[in-house]
């Protein structure tokens, strides 16, 4: 019997498992095109109202897909809890304040009332936001126009344990009294024609129980049909979790959609595609990259990988100025393509952005660990991307200026502390200096050097230091003039055959440009 019940029990851990991947890929699925269909709408010019419906529509499917996932998750015992220590009355301002405009847009009085001021306490933000959210969500959805809904919180202490009561009142439909009993059951729908147009798919309620559960707490509902609804969420208060370093911010998701981006992002566009900077996106749905070529189009010349080995094969090939990779793939994820671009000398310094349909905490750590630069969840919006990209543009700008040869840091960088790029950029510099006098020294010496070809020396650099391969060599030369000059005590013309320049004119101009004053004016 013993095995019996062993077998049984394993066998059900399998089959959670085997439902969690299902909802997971299925999910990724219906992401792909929701990128493409909120990134297009948002796009067309003209046709407002039915834009609007498009997007308004497509964030619906977001939510119902996010909340089918957790629920998969509480059911498998993967859903854990990411307790921080925190104001919890000023993340539920936030939430509230953040459902002003479509309070308003049906003339529905949204009020905040709490009896106290400020509450520290371990909370879980994403899971806190999800319940309120969808309490506030249904009391918007219930309430006729003209309505009210109240969010109330106070303390109560009962048995010696402190707890925060969050009530969440409206001037709704309410729900009749043989109802009530199932109010949080899945896919528990009313049979109602006076609710049939917005009652929902009865997973958001159920829910919000599980999560409610999760942290430790107790939902409850009383209502009176045709006079509203009061939902009472009780939460332990308890301080053992880290404090939060920062104030909470706003939740993006709860945002409005015109607002999550308040400025956009312009770039300048170059009319020869020869002189834009190469993007590679290595994508397996082609709706998506003709989407993200229409976004980066102006900006970048784009090459396109079907799966991650081809993605991988072109990387090293061109040695493109930055990286938009999905995940999900065959042959190689995207996990795999951005671990092996930046454990290789050629690729290190791209930036990589990854896109991907898995949203938890827990996967864009693992994201990041592979050494992504920026983690984007699907469906994601035209601007977003492009900010993530001009943000990656200024990085690569600031570390420019610290590779600069005046102040090489890549030199004085201890052993444990050297990257893969200090390690290339340390070879090139030292091949010059050991070949300073050889004016004959070429970017073929370079390349041999690291063992890379002229093009992937070239493109590498460039990203690095902002400098071609001459432009770096010369660089050098004229660092090394200077410290002569104020080191030794030898003619201008000594000092420019000594640091590879055939013609002291020509060293003295160049000299010049770099320095913003003559060789002779540094003995002064």
């Amino acid at each position: 019997m013993y095995y019996i019940r062993n077998y049984i029990c394993l066998n059900l851990i399998k089959l959670n498992n085997l439902k969690e991947d299902l909802y997971t890929n299925i999910a990724h699925e219906f992401r792909t095109p929701l990128t493409v269909i909120m990134g297009m709408a948002e796009q067309l010019t003209g046709n407002d109202e039915a834009k609007k419906l498009i997007i308004q529509n497509s964030t619906v499917l977001l939510r119902l897909i996010n909340q089918m996932l957790d629920l998969s998750k509480i059911d498998a015992g993967h859903l854990s809890v990411n307790w921080v220590n925190g104001d919890i009355i000023q993340f539920f301002k936030y939430i509230v304040e953040s459902f002003d405009s479509l309070a308003a847009s049906k003339n529905i009085t949204l009020l905040f009332y709490t009896e106290i001021e400020s509450l520290m306490m371990d909370f879980d933000e994403d899971k806190i936001q999800q319940v309120i959210s969808n309490l506030l969500s249904n009391g918007i959805k219930f309430t006729p126009d003209h309505g009210q809904i109240v969010l109330h919180t106070h303390l109560e202490t009962t048995a010696g344990t402190e707890n925060l009561i969050v009530k969440i009142k409206d001037s709704g439909i309410g729900i009749r009294p043989e109802v009530i009993p199932h109010i949080f059951d899945r896919f528990f729908q009313v049979n109602d024609l006076s609710t049939y147009r917005s009652r929902g798919t009865g997973i958001g309620l159920a829910l919000t129980k599980e999560l409610v559960r999760l942290l430790e707490g107790e939902i409850s509902v009383t209502s009176i049909a045709g006079k509203g609804s009061t939902f009472e969420v009780v939460l332990p208060v308890h301080n053992k979790a880290k404090c939060l370093t920062t104030p909470t911010p706003l939740p993006q998701e709860l945002a409005p959609l015109e607002k999550i981006f308040s400025a956009t992002v312009k770039f300048n566009s170059k009319k020869n595609q020869n002189t834009k900077s190469i993007a590679l996106i290595i994508e397996d749905n082609n709706d998506l990259v003709t989407y993200i070529a229409s976004v980066l189009k102006d900006m970048y010349q784009i090459e396109v990988a079907e799966n991650g080995q081809v993605g991988l094969e072109k990387a090293l090939s061109i040695i493109p100025d930055i990286i938009i990779s999905d995940v999900m793939m065959p042959l190689k994820d995207g996990y795999e393509v951005c671990h092996i671009l930046k454990n290789d000398q050629r690729t290190s310094h791209i930036p990589i952005v990854l896109l991907t349909a898995k949203a938890t905490k827990e996967d864009r750590i693992t994201g990041l660990k592979s050494g992504a630069d920026a983690y984007l969840v699907k469906p994601f919006y035209k601007d977003e991307l492009l900010v993530r990209v001009k943000q990656l543009i200024q990085l690569r700008i600031e570390l420019q200026s610290k590779f600069n040869y005046k102040e090489p840091i890549y030199l004085n960088r201890k052993k444990s502390e050297e990257t893969i790029d200090d390690i290339f950029l340390k070879k090139l510099h030292k091949t010059v200096e050991k070949n300073i006098e050889n004016t004959e020294l070429q970017i073929l010496d370079l390349c041999h050097a690291v063992h890379l070809s002229h093009t992937q020396v070239h493109r590498k650099l460039k990203a690095l230091t902002g400098k071609t391969p001459s432009q770096f060599i010369r660089s050098i030369r004229v660092n090394k003039a200077y410290n002569l000059l104020k080191e030794k005590d030898l003619s201008i013309s000594e000092i420019a055959y000594e640091t590879g320049f055939k013609d002291p004119a020509y060293f003295s101009r160049v000299f010049t440009k770099e320095f913003g004053k003559p060789p002779r004016a540094i003995r002064m």
